[in-house]
């Protein structure tokens, strides 16, 4: 099965080494965002997706990108 880890911490999932990673800048723990900000969760989600199409090597990471989310 596909996946796709969304991640704040490079250390620890450098560390596990998942088959693709999609980095946010936010706090630990709310690796979506805030509470309640449904656009930007959306947001994340839509690149998560996305990385899952375009990532062919192992441990394929990305860095999220707000200006891209608009695509």
């Amino acid at each position: 099965m596909p996946t796709v880890e969304i991640a704040t911490n490079r250390g620890p999932t450098s560390l596990v080494m998942p088959p693709r990673v999609l980095f946010t800048p936010h706090e630990r723990g709310k690796n979506l965002g805030t509470p309640g900000a449904t656009d930007l969760q959306r947001a994340i989600l839509r690149a998560a997706l996305r990385l899952l199409e375009t990532a062919h090597e192992p441990f394929t990471t990305q860095d999220w990108e707000p200006e891209l989310a608009l695509t």
